[in-house]
């Protein structure tokens, strides 16, 4: 159920049936049939949690969200730091090599990355 008009029939028909139980069963229990109800509420409040997802899917996506936002936050980072670690002549090639378009991949990798697939400042 992941649409609200379903989640809130749902809701309505489990709140509707749990009070229509609870006065068909206070002429046969009299006064304890209060008793039974708040009994009997804390299964309602926990289904009415798995009917809206407040204990799953829901924050487990919200936490993957989170993660991947973290995750491009550090990559940002990362790219800014190196940016302002380059020297104005290494910035000027830079941005001429974007502008060119003459990005060669084969020979970046050459240069940029060790035998150890470590990155290498030569």
């Amino acid at each position: 159920m992941t649409n609200i008009p379903v989640r809130g029939a749902v809701t309505v028909i489990i709140w509707l049936s749990y009070l229509a139980m609870n006065y068909v069963l206070a002429e046969q229990l009299g006064p304890w049939v209060i008793l039974l109800a708040f009994v009997l509420m804390i299964p309602l409040v926990v289904s009415m949690g798995a009917v809206w997802n407040m204990f799953g899917a829901d924050r487990v996506a919200k936490n993957d969200n989170s993660e991947e936002s973290s995750t491009e936050k550090r990559k940002r980072e990362r790219i800014d730091t190196v940016l302002r670690d380059l020297s104005d002549d290494d910035l000027v090639l830079l941005r001429q090599r974007l502008q060119d378009g003459t990005i060669d991949e084969d020979v970046l990798f050459d240069r940029m990355v060790g035998d150890d697939g470590e990155l290498v400042n030569r």
